[in-house]
């Protein structure tokens, strides 16, 4: 697991930051709007993402696939775009 926890689904395999605490995860999936989208709308999407996100019957189906749900701010989801972006990564 590539997370700071063990997978609740797998709690016998140790979590990434366990075998390299100087390791970091590198694979997420994020939620994205156009440049110049007003910010009233971007905290709305965000708060209403992060509420879905935390419904239990989804967060026991992605359990179940051996997801793990880490809802992220916006202050640091922007960030670790723009570095995956400029590594070559998307």
């Amino acid at each position: 697991m590539t997370t700071k926890e063990r997978n609740e689904a797998l709690p016998d395999v140790p979590a990434m930051a366990e075998l390299s605490p100087a390791s970091r995860p590198i694979r997420s999936t994020a939620s994205r709007a156009p440049k110049g989208t007003p910010q009233e709308i971007v905290d709305k999407l965000n708060k209403d993402i992060n509420a879905v996100l935390q419904e239990p019957k989804l967060k026991s189906r992605l359990a179940d696939l051996g997801g793990t749900v880490l809802p992220a701010r916006l202050r640091t989801s922007a960030p670790m775009s723009r570095a995956r972006s400029t590594n070559g990564q998307r």
